[in-house]
């Protein structure tokens, strides 16, 4: 597709090159078994509490960035429901319910050269997100995306 693309609208230098991943995570409810992991499918924890662990009351909302070889990655989890789904626009979720989660996976570069090395770049994003999206999932979840039963 790059070809084609290139083909039709010649380009020689890229100022910024990113390759991004959105996710949707399940609703998860909450009954106080989560303890400091913030959403069921994530192995990310709040430790450091004060107080003994109960029930989550909001969903998260973390944005972090950090350098990736000669990328940044961007990781953000936000809230994410699709309008017509509970919780979604002018609607409300069932009590004990927490809305879906926006998952996002951003690896960018600035001013990253010549179109020539822009393979290379996919490749190195896509390695980028890959690590930081398969370390943050739980088994359970990863189970569940390759379409186990069980998961």
């Amino acid at each position: 597709f790059l070809d084609i693309f290139v083909r039709h609208a010649p380009l020689t230098y890229l100022t910024r090159f990113g390759l991004r991943y959105i996710n949707i995570l399940p609703p998860s409810g909450d009954d106080g078994m989560l303890g400091n992991r913030i959403h069921r499918c994530l192995t990310l924890e709040l430790t450091g509490l004060n107080t003994p662990a109960g029930p989550w009351t909001n969903q998260p909302q973390i944005v972090v960035e950090r350098t990736s070889g000669r990328f940044t990655l961007r990781a953000a989890l936000l809230s994410a429901v699709p309008v017509g789904l509970p919780g979604g626009a002018g609607m409300s979720a069932p009590p004990g319910l927490l809305p879906g989660v926006q998952l996002d996976l951003d690896c960018y570069l600035n001013n990253p050269g010549p179109m020539q090395g822009v393979a290379a770049l996919l490749d190195e994003a896509h390695a980028a997100i890959d690590a930081a999206f398969f370390g943050m999932i739980t088994s359970e979840y990863h189970s569940y995306l390759k379409g186990s039963a069980d998961g």
